[in-house]
């Protein structure tokens, strides 16, 4: 999974020293607007688009969440599965929260939730959205392609050594950016799971 630990890794040092809040009322709603962001380009994937600028104008506007508003967003159950217990980090220079689910002795499902809301947020937000520009490739170590998913871009990409361990990522409710990390999983089933969460 080497573009996105480097996409990670990109977006912390960018968006280290950003941390400031704004006040509540300026911007706990996305406008009417902004909630064509993410669809897909139908012009070829290529470019930021107005609407994705005016996304990122919100989110700096918005409040970011508490750790335990976060925490909230993270389901209790997955494919039936009790999560683990949750991790809490703003590592990333945004907050975000992660745990995982043991679907056997074999599988397992990570889930990691970021909230893209204040200027923090919102570089994160932007180094994720660029990493979905290209539509598909691959490297040595991983193929990956960017699909429609309810809507949205989401990225899907999996191991050439290990097709089973996979990962997809995508926005939702034109604030938080979701991972799911599968391991013996396979694309098709984190995209199943991705499907039963109601993020936002």
């Amino acid at each position: 999974m080497k573009k996105f630990l480097c996409i990670l890794t990109v977006a912390a040092i960018l968006s280290a020293a950003c941390n400031s809040k704004k006040s509540s009322a300026e911007g706990s709603k996305v406008t009417e607007t902004a909630n064509e962001i993410i669809k897909p380009d139908t012009s070829g994937m290529g470019g930021i688009t107005e609407n994705v600028l005016l996304l990122k104008e919100e989110l700096d506007k918005m409040v970011p969440l508490t750790k335990e508003e976060l925490m909230k967003r993270i389901p209790q159950r997955l494919m039936g599965t009790e999560r683990s217990g949750i991790t809490v980090s703003d590592g990333l220079g945004a907050l975000a929260a992660s745990t995982e689910y043991k679907l056997n002795d074999s599988t397992t499902i990570r889930i990691e939730i970021v909230d893209c809301a204040g200027s923090g947020g919102v570089g994160f937000f932007s180094m994720q959205y660029a990493s979905m520009m290209e539509p598909e490739g691959s490297d040595s170590e991983i193929t990956y392609s960017v699909i429609d998913f309810n809507g949205h871009k989401a990225s899907e990409s999996c191991m050439k050594a290990r097709p089973g361990d996979c990962t997809f990522s995508y926005f939702s409710g034109n604030r938080f950016y979701v991972l799911l990390e599968g391991q013996h999983v396979g694309i098709d089933a984190l995209k199943e799971a991705a499907g039963k969460l109601d993020i936002k």
